[in-house]
């Protein structure tokens, strides 16, 4: 059985914890996604103009954190991006213009050099995104990461349903 098949078993148990999911999800997405060294979970408010970190895992320390806030007044140029498109493929995310509005508040200082999101849904309409983050280097994303987060935020979208 592959891992993401694996991750719709261990998401859907009752008695598995929000934090366990979340964990599966992020772990199940660092091992599925190359070069991926950071990856975050988002969850959009109803009014689609903020997203909150649920959590954020990096690999390179082993380091957990959530509670982040990223508001549309603040990134219009990220919003408007991601939700026509449902996916970002910044290779180099200092430079694209839906990302390089977080050079100096976050991807200088945390050493991010490429980025890929990916938008999940609940009956079409967007509830969150999966972050895909490369640190210390430029990468490049490839058609078959679109596959595969794809297949992991179908996954995921079943746990951020209400």
């Amino acid at each position: 059985m592959d891992s993401i098949s694996k991750l719709a078993i261990s998401i859907s148990r009752p008695k598995r914890s929000k934090e366990q999911k979340l964990h599966d999800i992020c772990h199940t997405t660092l091992r599925s996604i190359a070069h991926t060294n950071r990856v975050s979970l988002w969850k959009f408010n109803k009014e689609l103009n903020e997203v909150i970190c649920l959590m954020c895992y990096e690999k390179n320390i082993n380091q957990y954190s959530s509670s982040m806030v990223l508001k549309k007044s603040d990134y219009p140029e990220y919003f408007s991006y991601i939700l026509k498109e449902d996916v970002i493929l910044a290779s180099d995310a200092r430079q694209h213009p839906a990302t390089k509005c977080f050079n100096d508040a976050y991807f200088k200082p945390n050493n991010i050099f490429s980025l890929f999101d990916y938008i999940f849904h609940d009956n079409f309409e967007p509830c969150g995104i999966i972050c895909c983050e490369s640190i210390g280097q430029q990468i490049t994303w490839q058609e078959s990461d679109i596959k595969i987060l794809r297949r992991i935020a179908n996954m995921a979208s079943m746990f951020f349903v209400p």
